[in-house]
């Protein structure tokens, strides 16, 4: 199995706290990569910062959305506790809890459009399930690559329509702010 996304996260992470006692994050962490059945490999994914395992990064998320609703509380650092709109949402939703879900409690609406919003593609067929389609981390990381990709392209297209004389020149000053040689014409 794959790394599942953050909001098939939510109902596993709800489900074990079911229980309405306090747990901790890690606990409950360790408990979802179970219900997934996620391999070592799989669990030790990172994220394109290498900061933090691609799934622990999606409970996080989950457990932050989930909290914003109403559904959970953090009762201390790094715990979590269901709240009773959250046993309600265990009984309402069944098979998967969901951003699309979360949106009827005004507290996540808030939380969710207090921020600007990313910028969307010219896609006039796009779902509304398209902005929860990865964790925000995960889509700003891939804003940034996508914004170094074209940054690069742009760069190698304006170095190739300049001269042969430009282009060694820019080779020798590259050069010596890497510290290689201490001459120049």
């Amino acid at each position: 199995m794959s790394v599942p996304d953050f909001q098939s996260c939510m109902r596993p992470l709800l489900n074990t706290v079911s229980d309405g006692e306090i747990h901790t994050f890690n606990d409950v962490f360790e408990q979802v990569c179970q219900h997934f059945e996620l391999s070592e490999t799989e669990r030790a994914e990172k994220l394109p910062s290498g900061k933090q395992t691609i799934i622990r990064n999606r409970c996080a998320w989950a457990r932050t959305y989930m909290n914003k609703a109403g559904l959970m509380i953090a009762p201390g650092r790094a715990q979590l506790q269901i709240t009773e709109r959250g046993l309600k949402a265990l009984q309402e939703r069944p098979e998967r809890i969901d951003a699309r879900y979360l949106k009827q409690f005004p507290e996540f609406v808030e939380f969710h459009t207090a921020k600007p919003k990313v910028l969307e593609k010219n896609n006039t067929e796009q779902n509304d399930d398209s902005e929860f389609a990865t964790d925000p981390l995960e889509r700003l990381e891939q804003a940034h690559l996508e914004i170094q990709n074209s940054l690069a392209s742009d760069l190698l297209q304006t170095i190739k329509e300049q001269s042969p004389a430009f282009l060694e020149k820019l080779v020798v000053e590259l050069m010596q702010n890497m510290g290689y040689g201490g001459w120049s014409k």
